[in-house]
């Protein structure tokens, strides 16, 4: 039998857990390049630099994209009224 694919969930903890990496790794390359033992400081900086820029800002998009798609996964409207409404909720309960 084949593995069940992990879900959304984990797979969006699992991409955050790996940007965070990338950002903690950006940023000591960041403070090894500081140093006056390192050999390539201008270089060092600008990897570091743009490895922390880019981490962050995906940290971001996965989180406005994991919002994203929980508010519209009951099937909203994409409009700011009803973004955080659930559909269900908001017609009235059947009698039996």
């Amino acid at each position: 039998m084949m593995p069940m694919p992990p879900s959304t969930i984990s797979q969006t903890h699992i991409a955050i857990a790996l940007q965070l990496i990338a950002l903690v790794s950006g940023v000591l390359l960041i403070n090894k390049a500081s140093t006056t033992e390192f050999f390539c400081k201008k270089t060092g900086k600008i990897v570091g630099g743009f490895v922390a820029i880019v981490s962050i800002l995906s940290i971001l998009c996965i989180g406005y994209n994991s919002i994203k798609k929980g508010c519209h996964s009951c099937g909203g409207k994409g409009t700011v009224d009803s973004t955080w409404q659930h559909p269900s909720l908001d017609t009235p309960a059947q009698t039996p």
